[in-house]
């Protein structure tokens, strides 16, 4: 195997006359995964300084990766897969314990052509956490034509799951984009949440395909997407299917294409944050599009 290592060009140095001051300049760099330096995604990630790429190779990778206080770019190859193990660690959420394939946190990425398996292990994590994908706190990023699949539990049941979570619970608002992405035999597809009292997430989530696992009956309703509060955007281009649900066990027995709700003072219900939902083709959910005081909002031009 050809060994590549992380290079950055030379720092130049300008001294100012009378020695007054230093400038130091550098150049993001890449580094390459797997190699004899950086066996592992996660050996790249804690490595990378500031604007550095990341390249993962086509193969399987079992490795939790956890990303914090990070400004990075990770690209996957074609065949690129990172996999649910029940070895994955919990990782802080503002909620209970959450174990996600990729948990990031205070940072900022982009994460471009990687396949996300859950291998339908929610099951295994059996408590108020859940199985995620991805899992975003207080972090901005793009996630631009990667592919989520079995984030559910095995045999459904009373465990939650989802392919990708964002939490922005602070005064900085965060920015999110799910670009061209598939998803499938999930749970849920999208969820996002931030603060009642303002906008402290803005989201984009735009030509991407969403597959739901059809017909189920478990303790949590299948959903596409699902905007709470603190959350304003726009969600276009999408297509969205097969969300619907046949139990009992829930206050709301319906699975929506797209929910949009503010819990944060349930059972009243908040105002949402504005949205754009236009442009969508929604076919075989229970409800295609809801919104719940969605004061400001606007539904145009879906199918």
């Amino acid at each position: 195997m050809k060994k590549l290592t992380k290079t950055r060009p030379n720092v130049s140095l300008a001294t100012l006359l009378l020695g007054l001051a230093t400038a130091t300049s550098a150049t993001a760099a890449d580094l390459n995964v797997p190699t004899a330096v950086y066996p592992t995604i996660q050996a790249a990630v804690n490595a990378a300084q500031t604007n550095d790429t990341i390249h993962i190779a086509s193969g399987v990778y079992t490795g939790q990766v956890q990303i914090i206080s990070k400004t990075l770019t990770l690209i996957g190859q074609p065949g690129t897969i990172l996999r649910a193990t029940k070895a994955m660690s919990p990782f802080p959420g503002a909620t209970p314990e959450q174990f996600p394939i990729m948990g990031v946190r205070s940072s900022q990425i982009t994460v471009q052509g990687l396949t996300f398996e859950g291998e339908r292990l929610a099951g295994h994590f059996v408590g108020p956490g859940a199985l995620h994908g991805i899992f975003l706190r207080e972090s901005s990023a793009n996630v631009e034509n990667c592919a989520f699949y079995g984030f559910r539990e095995s045999t459904p049941g009373p465990e939650d799951a989802e392919a990708i979570t964002a939490t922005g619970f602070e005064d900085d608002a965060v920015n999110v984009h799910v670009v061209g992405c598939t998803f499938a035999d999930n749970y849920t597809g999208v969820f996002f949440t931030g603060l009642p009292t303002h906008q402290s997430m803005n989201v984009t989530i735009e030509n991407n395909t969403l597959i739901g696992p059809g017909p189920l009956d478990n303790d949590f309703t299948p959903l596409g997407i699902l905007i709470r509060e603190g959350v304003g955007g726009r969600i276009a281009g999408n297509t969205i299917s097969g969300f619907s649900y046949i139990g009992t066990n829930v206050d709301f027995p319906i699975s929506f294409g797209i929910l949009a709700a503010n819990e944060a003072n349930w059972p009243a219900f908040g105002i949402l944050q504005p949205l754009i939902i236009e442009g969508n083709t929604l076919r075989d959910n229970q409800m295609h599009i809801a919104l719940i005081k969605g004061d400001g909002s606007v539904v145009r031009n879906n199918r």
